[in-house]
């Protein structure tokens, strides 16, 4: 007798279930798990990238300035130079007050040894061409303010000085003076009347304005403040060593006009005051010449004769070389002085 067949019996599916009463708190226990799961790996990846993409340390962040430097080809390799603290350097060494070993060098250096002509032409480093000594820069312009001298004040910037009594204006002035032997006659009177001229003019000039002075015999000498033959601001430290400069000056020697005019002119300025007694050689024809086509109309000559006693000659080589560069000329009775 085969077994009988067990009949199927389907599966309880309620009794799977969770009770009803059941049902409410395990779906919202699972919906509160998945919940916080999500919660937390949220606040997880927020602070990986909080920290990946904040500074490193705990400093606050530093506003920083960029400064310029200069390259500087050198046997040693390139060297590099602070710009900033380099012009800082040099506007309080321009500041600074004349030191005794500047003064000693002016004095002892200046008619001692005659410079050479080449040593006063334009540096080619210089800005513009203008061959600017040790300063401030060059300024122009109206209602540009003048130095406290009284003379000052012309249009656009422009100093107004003189040398006895002619006048003269623009921004450059060059003071070539005789010193040749002649000129020290009857203890120096000629010389020293010069000097002080030369002083009561410089005083007229403001910071602004450039100047240089030659004193001449046979051949010229420039002044050179701090080993510098250019023109020079008129600031009072320079005016101070100029004075230095100004002192040590003997009068000696032969003259020759030509080559200290020359010096002159190639320093390009607007003025010149050319000071001498007129002692021999005259400047000839061919050589008044050559200065007008050297100065081409740019600068004006102002010519003063130093004599004893009223002038005799109606017109001499001064007056020929002060009518051809624009200039004016004087006679000055040194027994008067």
């Amino acid at each position: 007798m085969s077994p009988q067949p067990v009949p199927a019996v389907a599966p309880n599916v309620s009794s799977a279930l969770p009770p009803p009463e059941r049902y409410w708190l395990v779906l919202v226990k699972t919906w509160a798990l998945s919940i916080l799961f999500h919660l937390s790996l949220l606040l997880l990846l927020g602070f990986t990238w909080h920290t990946a993409t904040r500074p490193a340390g705990d400093a606050p962040e530093v506003l920083r300035t960029v400064e310029l430097v200069a390259r500087r080809d050198s046997p040693d390799g390139p060297q590099f130079v602070d710009q900033t603290a380099a012009q800082a350097q040099a506007a309080a060494s321009a500041n600074a007050a004349p030191t005794q070993a500047d003064v000693q060098k002016i004095v002892g250096g200046g008619a001692a040894s005659p410079v050479d002509i080449s040593g006063a032409l334009p540096k080619g480093a210089d800005l513009a061409g203008l061959g600017l000594g040790a300063g401030p820069p060059m300024l122009g312009g109206g209602g540009l303010l003048d130095g406290p001298s009284g003379s000052t004040g012309g249009g656009g910037g422009k100093a107004r000085t003189e040398v006895f009594g002619l006048k003269g204006e623009g921004h450059k002035f060059l003071y070539v003076f005789d010193r040749s032997g002649s000129m020290g006659g009857s203890g120096n009177r000629a010389l020293n009347a010069a000097k002080r001229e030369l002083l009561r003019s410089l005083a007229d000039l403001g910071d602004v304005h450039q100047f240089q002075i030659i004193f001449y015999n046979e051949l010229p000498t420039i002044m050179q403040l701090r080993g510098d033959a250019q023109l020079t601001f008129g600031t009072e430290q320079n005016k101070s060593l100029a004075r230095a400069f100004i002192e040590g000056i003997k009068a000696d020697g032969a003259t020759q006009h030509e080559p200290a005019l020359k010096l002159a002119l190639q320093l390009s300025p607007d003025v010149i005051f050319f000071l001498t007694d007129a002692d021999q050689p005259e400047l000839t024809r061919p050589q008044l010449d050559r200065i007008a086509r050297l100065n081409q109309g740019r600068a004006v000559i102002n010519t003063i004769e130093f004599g004893l006693g009223p002038k005799i000659r109606k017109e001499n080589f001064l007056d020929r070389l002060a009518a051809e560069n624009g200039g004016a000329s004087a006679y000055v009775d040194i027994s008067r002085q």
